[in-house]
């Protein structure tokens, strides 16, 4: 396996007038992003792609994209001459949303927070990527095995979704959700971990988890601050959230993550 690494970027992509905010062209490697935010759209191959926070997108080489409207996202640029791993990225899907949102996006910031030269760094990214496709292909996995009983519910489950990342620091229940589309909150549970591979607790959870790392590197917002616009109960909630979920504790993450953006 070869993998060649050459371009790592954590951005905040600002739109200007009219014009694209980035211009049409053609992708000449792989490019995977972690969006940071909500905002604009991207173009592949001249179909839309919403962006939304959380999600991951794959784009691969001789593909033609743009980008309309202002958004940020975690990117690793790389080059495959492996051919099986090549046919394999291939044939996953242009954007979807991770199973672990913050630990795909983890794994980015580590990529690009490498200070090393390219020669030492490439085994490590190698591997960090490896996870990250590994991310990548889980999420698509589960999308593909979505059973015909309950795919007539995604378009419903994915409106639950967006209502969860653009209101995860409210109260938010499977009641709630359930209620949106019209069906027990049994039911809404069992088909959201169906088509989303994880139950609706843990998903809104590790969107909450996102925003706080987010949070936690790109500004001066205390802990409990952070806690509170999150969604999270207390902060000794949060901290123990945290440090099961990326073991290390808020202010050890920040610590680590501060220069990231």
């Amino acid at each position: 396996m070869e993998l060649i690494f050459y371009d790592m970027k954590s951005r905040i992509y600002q739109k200007s007038g009219g014009i694209p905010t980035t211009p049409l062209r053609t992708v000449t490697c792989y490019e995977i992003e972690y969006q940071v935010s909500d905002g604009g759209t991207s173009y592949i191959n001249g179909e839309a792609y919403p962006i939304r926070a959380g999600q991951m997108l794959l784009a691969k080489p001789g593909m033609r994209r743009c980008t309309n409207g202002s958004y940020s996202c975690v990117a690793m640029h790389f080059k495959c001459r492996d051919q099986g791993l090549s046919e394999k990225m291939n044939r996953l899907p242009h954007t979807l949303m991770p199973l672990n949102p913050a630990r795909a996006e983890e794994l980015l910031r580590i990529a690009y927070n490498s200070r090393m030269d390219v020669e030492s760094r490439s085994l490590r990214l190698e591997g960090i990527l490896l996870e990250i496709l590994a991310e990548y292909m889980d999420a698509s996995g589960v999308t593909e095995r979505v059973l015909g009983e309950y795919r007539a519910y995604a378009d419903g489950v994915y409106r639950t979704v967006e209502y969860m990342q653009k209101n995860y620091g409210e109260h938010i229940t499977s009641e709630l959700l359930a209620k949106q589309m019209f069906i027990s909150t049994n039911f809404y549970q069992r088909v959201f971990k169906q088509i989303m591979g994880v139950p609706p607790a843990q998903f809104l959870r590790d969107i909450r988890v996102s925003e706080a790392c987010r949070l936690l590197a790109n500004t001066d917002m205390s802990v409990q601050e952070i806690a509170e616009k999150c969604g999270f109960n207390c902060a000794s909630y949060f901290i123990y959230v945290i440090k099961k979920q990326l073991g290390v504790t808020p202010l050890e993450y920040r610590k680590t993550n501060r220069m990231l953006l």
